[in-house]
Formats: C-alpha cells, sequence, structure tokens
C-alpha cells in the first residue's frame, strides 16, 4: 500500500495508468495494455524502460506470496505528485547512506 492506496482490481482496463510496487520501497510507474488469459493478470508496459511484463493486479489475493501492490493513477496531476513523493524518498534513502 503507497499512500494509504490500494488498487481496485474492476477498475483495471486498457490503457489505465497504475503505480506498482515491484519490491520493497521501488514503485513503478507502468500502462495497462490488456488483459491475459488468466483472471487477474494484465500485460503491462513500463515507464523507465518501456519493457512489456505481466503482472497480477489484484488486491484480494488468498496466497502471500501472490499478494501484490498498486493503485491507479488518477490523472496526470497525480503522477506527477507521486512521481514527486519517489525522488523525495530517493533523496531521503541516499542521505541515510552517507
Amino acid at each position: 500500500m503507497a499512500l494509504g492506496r490500494v488498487g481496485d482490481p474492476n477498475e483495471v482496463a486498457p490503457l489505465v495508468r497504475i503505480c506498482f510496487m515491484w519490491a520493497p520501497r521501488s514503485w513503478y510507474f507502468a500502462t495497462v495494455l490488456s488483459e491475459t488469459t488468466t483472471p487477474g493478470w494484465w500485460n503491462v508496459q513500463w515507464d523507465d524502460d518501456k519493457t512489456k511484463h505481466q503482472i497480477l493486479l489484484s488486491s484480494n489475493s488468498s496466497e502471500q506470496a501472490q499478494r501484490t501492490f498498486w493503485f491507479i493513477l488518477e490523472d496526470q496531476a497525480d503522477e506527477r505528485r507521486i512521481a514527486r513523493l519517489q525522488r523525495m524518498q530517493e533523496k531521503e534513502q541516499e542521505a541515510l547512506h552517507y
């Protein structure tokens, strides 16, 4: 969960913009491309390097190993706010290592 936000699987659709936690404190922006044949799994394209992956966009997985954390970006202003917060967190992390 980031900023108290949790993704709603019912709102996922092609072209929706998301913020996805790949690893602890590692959030990435992506665009949803299409559904896969497996329920809850979607094809996305990452902003950072334009690669495409299949990811689970379900907040109700019963298995902890498959649980993912993500949320939908509301608009460009929301995306800019989240990006700004990410940069601030990165700077804080860098400062802790010095």
